[in-house]
């Protein structure tokens, strides 16, 4: 608890150094939210909202979950409803806490976020065997959500087999989603948004890209639940990450993305306690 309150201390020195010197820059506000981010990752299952409220402080806004009476702290919003850009808190009803959430850190187990976490780039990473990922185009499915056509790209001398518990692309993937000055807002692995094809792996299907060709799949890009805020209109930046190699990810040009109308419109927040 030490190490927090010294985390604490410094932030408020920043919040200070900002009411006496203007607005932080870009890079300085990322590096708090960094180290609030840092914080809500401590915050542990079972915790009491005293100790939350040691730990973080009060939340930007407390919203309603909608299921037997459970509750969301949300940290680093501006507009009400908004996406958090630093995380959310779940607490039952009984004012415990359930689940914690930061959306630029993958939500799985500690060997899965580690090789999950893709180096920033704008262009392709190609592997040695000449296989890369590419965002073909952003557009928004006919009476349906925000879509990204993604494709693999075997430009080397082998083909390119790959086996995986589910049909296709999508369900392999890291998709990255960046505001207009290019910091992560939201990294989401869509591995955990399937069921398996079957537990026996030689009954899974293959994927095959023959050398000097191309295998491309329509992709959603938005997969949050509504209770986790709205995203707000405005210019962001896309990127996916693909595992070519196991345990290592190999990510996507960035493509720039216009928002016109916010998602996630239905989140419902309460009064502060």
């Amino acid at each position: 608890m030490y190490r927090q309150k010294i985390i604490l201390l410094v932030l408020a020195m920043a919040l200070c150094s900002c009411v006496q010197h203007g607005p932080l820059s870009s890079e300085d506000m990322e590096r708090w939210r960094e180290s609030r981010r840092d914080l809500i990752i401590s915050v542990k299952k079972g915790m009491t909202e005293e100790q939350v409220l040691e730990i973080l402080g009060k939340p930007d806004e407390t919203r309603e979950d909608g299921f037997m009476g459970r509750y969301r702290w949300v940290y680093g919003v501006e507009k009400k409803g908004e996406f958090p850009r630093i995380g959310s808190i779940l607490f039952t009803n009984n004012m415990a806490v359930l689940m914690v959430e930061c959306p630029t850190r993958t939500n799985w187990t500690t060997v899965f976020s580690a090789w999950r976490q893709l180096p920033f780039s704008e262009s392709p990473q190609k592997t040695e065997a000449g296989l890369y990922c590419e965002i073909d185009r952003v557009f928004i499915k006919k009476g349906g959500p925000h879509m990204i056509q993604v494709s693999l790209v075997n430009e080397g001398k082998e083909p390119f087999l790959y086996s995986h518990d589910s049909m296709g692309i999508r369900f392999s993937l890291v998709i990255e989603i960046y505001d207009e000055q290019k910091k992560l807002i939201n990294r989401d692995s869509l591995t955990g948004y399937h069921s398996p094809v079957s537990s026996d792996k030689s009954k899974w299907p293959v994927l095959k890209v023959p050398p000097g060709s191309r295998v491309s799949e329509k992709i959603p890009i938005w997969w949050r639940h509504k209770t986790d805020g709205m995203l707000y209109p405005g210019t962001y930046y896309i990127r996916v990450g693909f595992p070519f190699e196991k345990l290592k990810d190999y990510g996507s040009n960035l493509v720039k993305w216009e928002l016109k109308e916010a998602l996630n419109k239905k989140t419902k927040t309460k009064s502060q306690k």
